[in-house]
């Protein structure tokens, strides 16, 4: 069933009164998927992660029991989402284990090389430029570092109607081969285990 426009626009960046609603619909129609996504980066003790676009903060527990002692990076457009995850995960800011901020794909505010892994989930539809985006995270994760995206497959994206709202509507190649131009290698896709309508994409940055 087709979304209509004003939904499209909260799930990509959930804001105003429906912010709460949309993060706990994120949650619950995004959990499983996230988790495979955690899952798939087979992280270590120490190492420092992106979570890009974390929408309703449900990888962040799994991200930082993954990475004990390194830190985790959550990264959203939505100020309200931002303000959320902050209060849910108060000690692990403090701490220093967990890191919260504003931005978006296009611009993400990290300094270059600083993470070893990074995720995201079902986000790719809602950014400005693919390529950019991807570029971006090329250029924050570490030499040899893991990336591994959430997507939706374009025949799922066209039912919910993206493509009538200006979002992203592609092929999992397409996505490969825009990775690969974005100097990424190891690409690989595969069905996500956990879902008949979205694909795990997994690549490197060269060492």
């Amino acid at each position: 069933m087709a979304l209509p426009r004003f939904l499209v626009r909260q799930v990509g960046k959930p804001h105003g009164w429906f912010a709460p609603a949309i993060a706990w619909l994120l949650n619950r129609s995004n959990a499983i998927q996230n988790l495979e996504a955690v899952a798939a980066l087979q992280l270590n003790h120490g190492e420092r992660v992106l979570d890009l676009g974390f929408g309703g903060g449900v990888a962040l527990d799994a991200l930082l029991g993954a990475t004990a002692g390194g830190c985790v990076f959550a990264i959203d457009p939505s100020r309200e989402m931002v303000a959320r995850a902050r209060r849910r995960h108060g000690a692990a800011v403090q701490s220093g284990a967990l890191v919260v901020r504003e931005g978006d794909a296009g611009s993400i505010p990290l300094a270059d090389a600083t993470v070893d892994a990074a995720l995201s989930v079902n986000t790719v539809y809602f950014w400005s430029d693919v390529q950019v985006g991807l570029g971006e995270l090329r250029r924050v994760l570490r030499p040899g570092g893991r990336l591994c995206l959430g997507i939706a497959t374009p025949e799922h994206c066209q039912r919910m109607g993206f493509h009538r709202h200006g979002l992203h509507v592609r092929s999992i190649d397409s996505y490969c081969g825009a990775l690969s131009d974005a100097g990424f290698v190891e690409v690989e896709a595969r069905d996500a285990a956990t879902t008949t309508h979205a694909s795990l994409v997994r690549a490197r940055v060269p060492a």
